[in-house]
């Protein structure tokens, strides 16, 4: 008997060090992904504004004025076209650049950081797509815009929850988003679907998570601009601007405001400090590093398909240039 304890004893430990190690390894290859992967200078925020930049080390991502996806230095030299292809939601992890790609149908794709081995790895009708923690998140129109995840080389789909959703964000362990079948009102859920909980009952656009906040466009005053608490409590008006494409950055928050001919603004956390930035139509707001990545409405362009511009301006409205 005490030879079979003994012998149970010793498979035990033996079984516990081969989970060890199996941890072990699992987490060094997830810091190892983190360490390439770089998201404090390109916030997970982008992903609630179609996610047109993003930055790298020393190269930045973006769609240029003519749709292609490229890359640059961060002063604009050495400019690369990856491909002809117009990305949405552009993420880099090591020496791969993920993006939906808007000319074949959203699909998402993965190009080599060099411009080779351009590849589809999800045929889905797809948006808001993000990495975090070893795997790509996003939701698929084939699906009724559920959120799903699925590893890099596009495998393991997995389905998160079962509502139409918009505006994801991810932070921490957890997403944020609109539930597009409960009136639009705010959500979160774990990152692996198995917990989900109902912030807010009204209509919450334009998402933007920082720490322990999510900023919005508030459809219970009118899409004026609020901050409410990650766990639902605290809702408070931060300006009477009615706005839109939603970002935040250090003390900032940024933001088209609907109420002043739809042009940038920035105004501090505490709702002070009020700037106008530019005096263009301003979408799709982005913050890569310094500065600031949006698209603009050429009033100019007569044909049926709106065509925007893209621009970029240092996070205190100076330096505004056009992309060329």
């Amino acid at each position: 008997m005490k030879y079979l304890v003994k012998k149970v004893s010793i498979l035990f430990v033996l079984l516990s060090l081969v989970l060890t190690s199996c941890s072990s390894a699992d987490i060094s290859e997830l810091e190892e992904i983190q360490e390439i992967y770089s998201p404090s200078e390109t916030p997970y925020s982008n992903v609630s504004n179609a996610g047109i930049v993003f930055k790298s080390g020393d190269w930045v991502y973006y769609s240029d004025d003519n749709y292609k996806l490229v890359k640059s230095k961060t002063d604009g030299s050495e400019k690369v076209v990856l491909t002809d292809d117009t990305p949405r939601f552009i993420n880099v992890v090591g020496d791969y650049v993920y993006y939906i790609n808007v000319d074949d149908e959203f699909k998402i794709y993965r190009i080599k950081t060099d411009g080779t081995e351009r590849e589809v790895i999800n045929d889905g009708n797809c948006s808001y797509m993000t990495y975090y923690k070893g795997w790509l998140y996003y939701t698929d129109a084939t699906e009724n815009n559920r959120i799903y995840r699925m590893k890099l080389d596009g495998s393991k789909k997995k389905k998160i929850n079962n509502s139409q959703s918009k505006y994801v964000v991810i932070s921490g362990d957890w997403i944020y988003y609109s539930n597009f079948d409960d009136n639009d009102s705010l959500y979160k859920i774990s990152i692996d679907g198995k917990t989900e909980v109902k912030l807010y009952e009204y209509r919450a656009w334009y998402l933007a998570v920082d720490g322990d906040w999510i900023y919005y466009s508030d459809g219970g005053d009118n899409d004026r601009l609020y901050k409410i608490k990650t766990d639902g409590t605290e809702r408070t008006r931060i300006t009477r601007d009615i706005c839109a494409f939603v970002n935040v950055s250090g003390d900032w928050i940024y933001y088209r405001n609907d109420t002043s001919y739809k042009a940038m603004y920035r105004i501090k956390k505490d709702g002070t400090e009020r700037t106008k930035l530019n005096e263009k139509v301003s979408l799709y707001i982005n913050v890569a590093g310094d500065w600031i990545y949006y698209l603009v409405l050429d009033e100019t362009y007569t044909d049926k398909d709106n065509r925007y511009m893209a621009y970029r301006m240092k996070l205190d409205g100076t330096n505004n240039e056009k992309l060329i």
